[in-house]
């Protein structure tokens, strides 16, 4: 099923799929990362934080959100 989703020259793993979706449950879920950590199946909370490293784009909204002085 996954080669169906494979570009050209790009690699696409099964963790791939599961790194997007704690990505996207964090935000889904107003970013509780305990609900993430159920979700996905972790023991330990700190498994879970190593899926939800910030790209440099979530970084770089994040500050464009800042308020304006």
């Amino acid at each position: 099923m996954i080669e169906s989703y494979i570009l050209p020259n790009k690699k696409l793993t099964p963790h791939m799929f599961r790194h997007t979706f704690c990505k996207w449950m964090l935000k889904a879920t107003n970013n509780d990362i305990e609900k993430v950590r159920r979700l996905a199946g972790h023991s330990h909370i700190a498994t879970t934080s190593r899926y939800l490293k910030d790209s440099y784009s979530d970084l770089a909204d994040a500050v464009e959100a800042l308020p304006k002085f």
